[in-house]
């Protein structure tokens, strides 16, 4: 039996990567993930809260497609979805796997990828899983988790671009209802304001009973996937 060295593994692998790294910015989405995600509003009414100020609907386990060039935005990165926040107040689903009911949608798609902060890609054409409000103040734990220092300074900075008054996120939570996602960004900025690794301390804020609810809304997702076929 011939014998394979580490490096020539090392080198197989390497290979295998400049190959998919080689491929169109669509087709490498499609082949690294299965799900991608993105901030949206939940109503009409919140859009004056959040970056950018015009709504757009996402309904569940379908799709929406905009003939707007500049496209709709996503990114594929949990690690980056703190940096997003300023744009929604649910996150909604936005699946790239073959199971989804309008998959053969995606074939129109034109997918590009801007990068940046947000890893941020863009299309004409999104499907859509399920929508998890901000209002269960977990999301925001999990999402925080999965988060950079430097992001959660971005989370917790003054708000400069919304047609309201409020001053932070914390103040945007209060004013649509979410009390208790608002009183624990604000226990937060307390931490944050005592010298604290908030990542360190998080789950004495918010003692954990909702472990990973990002990949419990996914299973949720597959479940509803099942029920098209």
């Amino acid at each position: 039996m011939n014998q394979y060295s580490l490096m020539e593994l090392d080198e197989d692998i390497q290979n295998i990567e400049n190959i998919i790294d080689a491929l169109p910015d669509k087709e490498r989405l499609l082949f690294n993930y299965d799900m991608g995600y993105k901030f949206s509003k939940s109503s009409e009414e919140f859009a004056q809260y959040f970056s950018e100020g015009r709504f757009t609907n996402y309904p569940e386990m379908s799709y929406v497609e905009t003939k707007n060039s500049v496209g709709l935005s996503f990114t594929a990165n949990k690690n980056c979805l703190l940096y997003c926040t300023v744009y929604g107040d649910q996150l909604t689903q936005i699946p790239l796997n073959v199971e989804h009911p309008y998959y053969d949608k995606l074939k129109e798609a034109n997918i590009g990828y801007r990068g940046g902060v947000f890893d941020e890609y863009h299309s004409n054409i999104l499907l859509t899983g399920k929508n998890i409000s901000l209002s269960n103040p977990y999301v925001l734990k999990d999402i925080i988790k999965l988060s950079s220092n430097q992001a959660i300074l971005f989370f917790l900075h003054p708000l400069h671009f919304t047609k309201n008054e409020c001053k932070n996120l914390g103040e945007i939570y209060r004013k649509i209802g979410f009390f208790e996602t608002a009183e624990f960004y604000r226990d937060i900025v307390n931490v944050k304001n005592k010298g604290k690794d908030i990542k360190q301390v998080i789950d004495e804020i918010l003692p954990d009973k909702n472990e990973n609810i990002l990949d419990t809304y996914y299973l949720s997702y597959i479940d509803m996937c099942k029920k098209y076929k």
